[in-house]
């Protein structure tokens, strides 16, 4: 009966917020209740009756409700009562109210405010859990008698087809406890731990019931242990679906932390070795950083963990330092204790290193590129919660200690780096000993640079490193070689090296260069050479590049020479917006024949309902045939010059006519803002279907907000998921262009076009696993068989071995079969948006069964 109990208190915490009214019943609610005969307005006045619904409104005590009616003798504070409470409730379920043949059906089997009765109770319960979809409570309550077998005959049967109900309801079953219980039923009371462990996951997907938040890690060990997607167990771990759970666990805060914490230590040792996931140190190093705040007492960590003693002997130790202070004054002030100190940690970190270096050289062996990403990612997550000042830096040493003990040269250039503490001796003695183990490394040339040049103040000395790190393309290195021939610092003063190095670091977008100032006099022999650069240079600087007798060259040469490129230079130089009142001066510097700009036009078109600035057409047009684009959007792009004026229908139609599809998708798209389609619309339909054929994204892109708007009439669930990923398969930049994400501004920043999304899939608790794995078989076999899309045998193959890697039979078979057909460059495509899709879609079938 303690199931019964505590279901009670859920109930009552359960009411929607409308029915939050004991504090006022007006005459409208009570006139609809007495003589409508109105079920809504009855239990809305029975809840007002309810004893054990306090009223808060300060008129009437909390035994009380407030009654506003005509009727002088009833209206005022009417006391609350058991008795009234079950009238209106009665009435309110005979005219088929959910709610109130709920909570009378309770109330008779529970024996409150009426007597107990328990075959009426199950009258009312039974007809309630008949009345819809939010009728959840009902179902539960049901599945709990007949689990339980008290006040009625134990029925597994019927608590299962109760619970499953309640599992599904609206209001319901987004708490998991019907799942719980299911679980619960199946492990202890039926033995079957295939459907149990399915109700479990259905439970945890919720991420709500308490009781089942505590078994998070029980699931984990299932797989662990061996445990397979189709409830049979093999020998060797399933790491594949254990780190699908652990992904998907680790961010949840309504696991305890305890339980949390293993998980965080547990998927970090996957990351670090490979199991089941990517082998990624980054990761691994976030998770270890994750696990190590979630507590300190590891009360997590048992012999069942896997990489246990990575976790004690390397990481753990790392934090002891966190709440360290080491105050760098005590150098000055006091000496001994600093140096006592700094001896002692300088001895814990040696002997820190010296144990730790043997299990990491198990995990990384040689692989020093990953062990150097593991401590970096390491460092910045401790940066990120404890900033190292230089009174903190203390924290990383064990690091460092580890790093050295290693033979890496990151520990030696990283340690450098923190130079407070340190002679310029000790510096140079770190940054050489880096460059013994790693001489062509341009961080460290740079570091060893930077000593000399700003520490030891011989900027000659520190060219040499400068220049060799510059040389393999350090932008830092590059940027201040530029200032040192700028300035003559220790070489001879040199505009034409100084550009060359700052113009390599600002090509790569580093701000420094792209904002450094030079100053040059008119009557120097290299002005006219070093002007020229500017102007003839496409990348953004994002101030002046040139002054001249203290003004901007641009502005100087607009008066003395103002060419159509000069005046877009500096139109571009002072704005980051671009506006209509600009367009005389940048459609003339692209009729002067900037091809970016020219290229901005036509990229503009596909993009607007109208082109900002007014181009002579023949130009326009000569700028689209001279693009990459295929003939039939180029034709739509002619066509689209005429937008803003009557002429467009006529040209559109014109292309329509010749079967253009993309003036096929603009009318359609046109159309769509004046219609409220939904999926009786055939005849919209079989158009997008029928343009889908030819691999259109966009139309793809149509369909779904089809489906996507069609929740009234139909669940879509399916069709927007299938849609959703062939949108994603569509979406083809190498054909279509990157035009979506080039802005009007485009031209006025240096930020490289970006890459198109994809479509974030829907969310896998709408359709079961195997619902989306046959929609994963459906468009291998759409790609491969070319039904409703060409055919392409790389995405077939890419669904195919997406399939294999979720252990789908048959799947590994075509995809081997497929592999064979494609050439060397399709398969690194293929093989790349597998990768791409590996990680989107990792997430979809969260459940591994489907008992239904």
């Amino acid at each position: 009966m303690n199931k019964i109990i505590i279901l009670s208190g859920l109930i009552l915490f359960s009411i929607p917020s409308h029915n939050a009214f004991a504090e006022t019943i007006s005459q409208t609610v009570w006139s609809l209740a007495m003589n409508n005969n109105d079920g809504d307005a009855q239990y809305k006045i029975a809840q007002a009756y309810n004893p054990s619904i306090s009223n808060y409104d300060w008129d009437c005590r909390p035994h009380q409700f407030y009654l506003e009616v005509q009727n002088k003798k009833l209206r005022g504070c009417q006391n609350k009562s058991d008795d009234k409470y079950i009238e209106f409730l009665t009435k309110a379920a005979k005219n088929s109210h959910p709610n109130a043949q709920t909570n009378l059906g309770i109330a008779y089997i529970e024996g409150k405010s009426v007597t107990k009765n328990i075959q009426k109770g199950l009258y009312w319960l039974e007809k309630a859990a008949k009345a819809g979809a939010y009728v959840g409570k009902a179902q539960y309550f049901l599945g709990n008698l007949y689990e339980e077998g008290l006040e009625v005959k134990q029925d597994y049967t019927k608590a299962i087809k109760y619970y499953e109900l309640a599992s599904s309801s609206r209001d319901w079953g987004h708490n998991g406890s019907a799942q719980y219980e299911l679980y619960w039923l199946y492990k202890y009371k039926l033995n079957d731990p295939v459907k149990s462990l399915y109700w479990l996951e259905q439970s945890l997907k919720k991420m709500d019931d308490k009781r089942a938040l505590k078994l998070t890690y029980e699931l984990i060990d299932y797989f662990l242990d061996g445990g397979q997607a189709d409830g049979t167990k093999l020998e060797q771990p399933n790491y594949l679906w254990a780190a699908k759970y652990l992904m998907f666990f680790v961010n949840c805060s309504g696991i305890e932390k305890s339980i949390r914490q293993k998980i965080a230590f547990q998927l970090a040792w996957f990351y670090l070795n490979g199991l089941g996931v990517e082998k990624d140190p980054e990761k691994a190093a976030i998770y270890y950083h994750l696990g190590l705040e979630l507590g300190k007492t590891f009360e997590s960590i048992d012999d069942k963990l896997m990489g246990k003693e990575f976790l004690l002997n390397v990481i753990k130790p790392i934090y002891k330092n966190k709440d360290l202070y080491i105050r760098e004054f005590d150098e000055f002030v006091h000496t001994d204790l600093y140096n006592k100190k700094m001896k002692t940690l300088t001895l814990e970190n040696q002997a820190y290193a010296t144990n730790a270096s043997k299990y990491v050289a198990l995990v990384f062996g040689e692989n020093s590129e990953d062990e150097e990403r593991f401590y970096t990612k390491l460092i910045d997550q401790i940066r990120s919660k404890y900033p190292i000042d230089s009174d903190q830096a203390w924290i990383i040493s064990p690091v460092l200690a580890l790093a050295k003990e290693r033979k890496m040269a990151y520990g030696y250039y990283q340690d450098a780096q923190r130079i407070n503490g340190k002679t310029i001796d000790q510096l140079i003695e770190l940054y050489q000993s880096a460059l013994k183990l790693e001489p062509k490394n341009p961080k460290i040339l740079y570091g060893l640079g930077t000593v000399y040049d700003f520490l030891n103040q011989k900027p000659k000395t520190a060219i040499p490193y400068y220049q060799q790190a510059a040389n393999s393309g350090y932008m830092p290195a590059q940027y201040r070689l530029g200032v040192i021939y700028y300035k003559g610092r220790g070489v001879k003063q040199n505009y034409r090296e100084a550009w060359r190095y700052l113009n390599l670091a600002a090509e790569q977008n580093y701000a420094a260069a792209q904002n450094f100032l030079i100053t040059i006099d008119k009557s120097h022999p290299d002005f006219d050479w070093l002007t020229t650069q500017y102007i003839e240079h496409e990348q953004n600087y994002r101030s002046p590049t040139v002054l001249v007798d203290g003004e901007d060259w641009l502005k100087v040469e607009k008066e003395n020479n103002p060419t159509a490129k000069i005046n877009y230079r500096l139109l571009k130089h002072n704005t980051r917006r671009f506006q209509s009142m600009s367009c005389d001066i940048v459609v003339n510097a692209a009729l002067a024949g900037d091809i970016s700009l020219q290229q901005y036009f036509v990229v503009e078109a596909l993009n607007t309902k109208a082109l900002v600035c007014k181009l002579p057409q023949d130009q326009f047009f000569t700028w689209i045939d001279n693009s990459n684009l295929e003939d039939d959007r180029k034709q739509f792009l002619k066509a689209h010059y005429y937008i803003a004026t009557d002429q467009y229908d006529v040209e559109l139609k014109s292309l329509i006519d010749k079967q253009n599809q993309y003036a096929i998708i603009e009318s359609i798209d046109r159309a769509r803002a004046n219609w409220h389609y939904d999926n009786r619309d055939e005849e919209l339909l079989l158009s997008l279907k029928e343009l889908l054929k030819t691999g259109n994204q966009y139309a793809a892109r149509l369909l779904f907000n089809y489906y996507s708007s069609q929740s009234e009439y139909v669940d879509n669930a399916y069709q927007r998921q299938k849609i959703t990923l062939l949108v994603n398969d569509l979406d083809d930049v190498t054909k279509f262009g990157n035009y979506r994400s080039f802005n009007v501004f485009a031209l006025f920043n240096s930020s490289p076009l970006t890459q198109l999304k994809y479509y974030e899939p829907v969310s896998s608790k709408e359709l079961s696993s195997s619902e989306v794995y046959k929609i994963w078989f459906e468009l291998a076999n759409m790609h491969e068989e070319g039904i409703e899309v060409p055919k392409n045998n790389s995405l077939a193959y890419v669904w195919y071995s997406l399939l294999s890697e979720h252990q789908q039979p048959r799947a590994a078979e075509k995809a081997e079969e497929l592999k064979q057909q494609l050439t060397a460059e399709q398969l690194t495509q293929a093989n790349n948006r597998l990768e791409q899709y590996s990680k989107l879609y990792r997430f979809i079938p969260v459940t591994h069964l489907d008992i239904h």
